[in-house]
Parts: structure tokens; C-alpha cells; sequence
């Protein structure tokens, strides 16, 4: 698999996401060592304008992946309008027009079992607010493949679905609220440490 001597965080949001984003995005420096791959769930043809409202909210690069995209340090990466955003096997990002998943495209948990199969324990997973389950089984593939995997916690979510169903299922090896999610991933110190076994 791609070793990476920096982390590849993938956040899965969807209703209240856009909030939550803003709060971890903008709390990380221009210099954030790692990549970052975001699905928000987003009506068709909003994806250039999220990101637009994203560069005016962080210091980070973001990018909408139209067709594929490396991961690169300060940057955001963002699912394309209507497209799952998928790590490939080089490590690069890909747009993928592939069935949606729970309903959704882009699916977070496309995005997050692919960080699982592609980076293993040197990919971080990151579930915020929304409606559902999404990212939840994603979650769960990246913990079993031991990765450090943040669900938001229920008082500081606007809508506690999905990181609800994330941390039901087992996909969450630590439950942080909003505001500690972005020390969280500065903290990020390469894989090992976050092995605790089988969800």
C-alpha cells in the first residue's frame, strides 16, 4: 500500500456538516502536514460553490476532484458534484460515477473504505454531523484496519445521525467534541498507536 509519512484524513458530513467543517477546517494552519478527502452531502451542482465558501473559511487549499487528484499537504480534496471520491491503489483520489450507496453520492463510507483498503492504519477517519448512517461502515473498516477513527459528539452536533451510528457500530475509536477534532489530527503521530482491535 501507498506509505505516506504524513495522514490522509477523509470526513464524511451531511446535515449541520457544512458548520462542523468550517469549525475543524478553519482551526487547522496553512502548514497542516497531512491531505484532506471531504464528502458533504450537497444538492447537485453546490459542490464548486461549498468549496468556494470553504477557501474563504481555512487557511488550507481546497480543491473540487473533477477527475483525480494526488494527495498533497494542505489540502483539501472535495467530491465532485454527484460522484463518490475514492482512493485509488497509487494513493491518488478519483471521481468515481459508481452506484450511490445508502442513497448517497458521494457516499462517506465509499470514501472512508477506501482510506481502509488504500492507507490502512495511516489514514485518519472523521464522521461530523448528519442525517442517517452514512460513513458509519466506512468508519468501521478504517478502525478494524487501525486507524485513528473521531466520531463528533452528540452535544456538539447539530444533527447526531451519522456520528451516532458510527459510534453504535463500533467505527469510532474516540468520540471528540467539535472544537477538539482539529488538535486531534495536529496530534496525529503515525499509525500504531491507535490499533484497538476488532470493532
Amino acid at each position: 500500500r501507498p506509505s505516506r509519512a504524513r495522514p490522509v484524513v477523509g470526513v464524511a458530513a451531511s446535515a449541520g456538516g457544512p458548520a462542523a467543517i468550517v469549525a475543524v477546517l478553519g482551526a487547522l494552519p496553512a502548514e497542516f502536514p497531512g491531505c484532506i478527502a471531504l464528502v458533504q452531502h450537497l444538492p447537485p451542482g453546490f459542490a464548486a460553490a461549498f468549496a468556494a465558501y470553504l477557501r474563504q473559511q481555512t487557511a488550507l487549499t481546497v480543491e473540487v476532484v473533477q477527475q483525480r487528484a494526488g494527495p498533497r499537504p494542505g489540502v483539501v480534496l472535495l467530491a465532485g458534484d454527484d460522484r463518490h471520491l475514492v482512493a485509488a491503489p497509487d494513493g491518488h483520489f478519483e471521481a468515481s460515477d459508481a452506484a450511490p450507496v445508502g442513497g448517497h453520492r458521494p457516499s462517506g463510507t465509499v470514501l472512508l473504505a477506501s482510506l481502509a483498503r488504500v492507507f490502512g492504519a495511516e489514514a485518519i477517519g472523521v464522521v461530523l454531523s448528519g442525517i442517517g448512517e452514512d460513513g458509519a461502515q466506512g468508519l468501521c473498516a478504517l478502525r478494524a484496519a487501525g486507524a485513528l477513527t473521531i466520531a463528533q459528539s452528540e452535544e456538539t452536533s447539530l444533527v447526531y445521525g451519522m456520528p451516532r451510528a458510527a459510534a453504535l457500530a463500533g467505527g469510532a475509536s474516540t468520540v471528540l467534541p467539535l472544537s477538539l477534532i482539529a488538535a486531534a489530527l495536529q496530534r496525529w503521530d503515525g499509525a500504531a498507536p491507535h490499533r484497538t482491535g476488532a470493532p
